[in-house]
Order: C-alpha cells, then sequence, then structure tokens
C-alpha cells in the first residue's frame, strides 16, 4: 500500500544531526508515511550514521538515497520524484519535531480539503531545541475558517505576511508535477518554489495558527550568516518571481504587490551594500528603485514610508549616507550586517 504522506528531508555533512534526524522521524505516531532522507553527497560519516541508526530501528517507513552533491534545492526535486504519498511534507535535517508532527500536518489537509496547509512554527535555540526564543513566527492574525484561493495566498506572501518556508506547510504531491525548486539558486529559493505551484495550479489553501515544527537557528547556518551574496540571491528571486508572475498571465494587482515585495528587498539591500562600503552594487540598486516604486501597489501610508527611504537613498555623499544608516541600525537595535 502507498504511503499517505512522504516526508522530504535533504542533509549534507550532517553527521552530527544524522542520528537524532532518524530517531525524530521514527517517533512519529503516523505510521502511513515514508521519510525519504537524501545524502546530498556528504564528505563526511554522514551517510553511514544514517544507515547506521535506520537499521538499528528496522522502521520499514525509512527511504535512504545517496546522491552526488547538486545543493539543496536538486535535492528535494530528487525527493519530489521519487516520493510516494499522496501529500509532500519537506523538513530540515537539523530541525527538531514532536512525535505529532506528520499526524497533525496530515488531519489538517485532509479535514480541510485542501491542496495546502499553511502552520507557523517554533524558533529554538541551538543550544536546547525544544527552548522556545523571544521572537516567533505567528499567524494568529491570518488565521480563520476561509478556504483561500491561490491569489490569496500571494497576495499574503508579497504583504510580507506569509514566508515560504517548506517546512511550514504540507501540499498535494500532485501540485509539484510542473513545478520545481530552482536549482541555480541557494537563497530564497523555497519562496520561488512556492510561488510556483500557487501560480501553476487552481490551489486551495489554509492558514492554521498551531505550531507543530521547531526550527533550530543555527550560528553556523546560511539563513543565520546571510551576508551580501544571499542578499543578490534573494533580489534574483525576487525578480524571477515577478517575470514568472507576468509570463503566466497573473492578475496586474498581484504583479504590483509583487512589485512592492521586490522593493522592499531592494531598498534594505542598497542600505546594506553602502554600509558595507560596495558602491557599485548600491549604484546598481539604485538605478531600479524609482522603477520599481512607480510599478508597485501599496496603502497609501506605506508609499510614504517608501518614499522618504528611496529619498534618502539619493543622498550626494555616500560619505554622509553610511553615517546616516549606520546610526539608524544603531537606534532601531538592528544586528550589524555580515
Amino acid at each position: 500500500m502507498l504511503p499517505k504522506v512522504s516526508v522530504i528531508t535533504p542533509i549534507y555533512n550532517g553527521q552530527v544531526y544524522a542520528k537524532e534526524l532518524v530517531n525524530n522521524l521514527h517517533k512519529q505516531s503516523f505510521e502511513s508515511v515514508e521519510f525519504i532522507i537524501l545524502d546530498d553527497g556528504s564528505s563526511d560519516g554522514t551517510l553511514l550514521e544514517l544507515e547506521e541508526q535506520v537499521g538499528f530501528l528496522n522502521d520499514p517507513r525509512f527511504v535512504i538515497i545517496q546522491k552526488k552533491n547538486t545543493g539543496v534545492s536538486d535535492t528535494r526535486n530528487v525527493g519530489i520524484s521519487t516520493s510516494m504519498g499522496e501529500y509532500i511534507i519537506f523538513m530540515d535535517s537539523d530541525d527538531n519535531i514532536p512525535e505529532c508532527f506528520v499526524e497533525k500536518y496530515y488531519e489538517k489537509i485532509k479535514k480541510n480539503g485542501t491542496d495546502i496547509e499553511f502552520f507557523p512554527v517554533n524558533k529554538t535555540e541551538e543550544k536546547n531545541v525544544t527552548q522556545i526564543t523571544g521572537t516567533q513566527f505567528v499567524f494568529d492574525n491570518l488565521y480563520s475558517g476561509e478556504i483561500l484561493n491561490s491569489s490569496q495566498i500571494l497576495k499574503l506572501i508579497f504583504d510580507f505576511s506569509l514566508p515560504g518556508y517548506p517546512f511550514g506547510y504540507i501540499s498535494r504531491k500532485e501540485l509539484w508535477n510542473n513545478s520545481f525548486f530552482p536549482k541555480d539558486i541557494h537563497f530564497t529559493e523555497d519562496l520561488y518554489a512556492l510561488v510556483d505551484i500557487l501560480t501553476n495550479n487552481h490551489v486551495h489553501g489554509h492558514i492554521n495558527k498551531e505550531k507543530y515544527y521547531n526550527y533550530v537557528q543555527r550560528s553556523s547556518s546560511i539563513m543565520h550568516n546571510a551576508g551580501e551574496k544571499e542578499e543578490i540571491a534573494s533580489d534574483i528571486v525576487t525578480d524571477r518571481i515577478i517575470n514568472l508572475l507576468i509570463l503566466r498571465n497573473i492578475d496586474e494587482d498581484i504583479i504590483k504587490q509583487a512589485i512592492n515585495f521586490s522593493l522592499g528587498h531592494y531598498i534594505v539591500h542598497s542600505e546594506n551594500a553602502v554600509i558595507r562600503g560596495n558602491v557599485a552594487l548600491f549604484e546598481k540598486y539604485k538605478k531600479s528603485l524609482w522603477t520599481k516604486f512607480m510599478k508597485s501597489q501599496m496603502s497609501l501610508k506605506a508609499r510614504i514610508n517608501k518614499f522618504v527611504k528611496i529619498i534618502v537613498l539619493f543622498i550626494p555623499s555616500t560619505v554622509i549616507l553610511r553615517k546616516i544608516l549606520i546610526y539608524k541600525r544603531i537606534l532601531t537595535k538592528q544586528e550589524p550586517i555580515k
């Protein structure tokens, strides 16, 4: 009998997490599931650790796949094509989940008869994977009994309300028949994939407020150490998303909101380029700011806010601008940029 759910987990040089990962999945209360763990060409003892622990537990729900190192996006795509479940859940190898994780995700999507169910997640500390931190992902203001269509979900994404983290939803596998994670991008590629399935299908989704996933904030993670390279990658993704929406003839209002979403990233990254002293990159960003601003769609309050930020970025002296932006970061207690 085919499993009802496939849990897809890429892992790369994660020997230190491998045993805990297998144990977390083994403890899952849901039986009709396959745990697909894909070793993305690890050069440490990850594969051996996985195989030994799975062999010790003798749990037939596990599928271990070894492949060449091609990155997390391509690895997730391999997991999708390999999966046999009716529904797909993505998981990161170094995170933590309670025993009811798969069961609760599945119960929600079956109960609501939807194509995708979104969930907030707990942020936890590296030293204690069950210790919840102060800053959290909360969907209380988004939660309702309403079933949302693709357009409504996209508006929430482009309003910065709904993040595209792959471990924050369960989806029907058939949504992924003609969609994928872009394998040439290694930062915010999951957002592109989510927009891809939402615009490639007539999706019915629902947002929940219960949390069943512990996202572990590790000091060595790409997200924690995001710098200029990652910012540039995320800008490429947002621009690709806009092009995808145009190509698929998505409603013009949604395209304008996506441009606003991209503009928000460009403004922040322009400021960071000045602080880092990368004037050439700053000038490249600056050329697109007015164009994106004029094509965007937002509330009057947001438009005034964005207008002021853009005006500041056109201060002739980058030396003075840099001092202003650094002082602004100090006043707002933001972390120093990398």
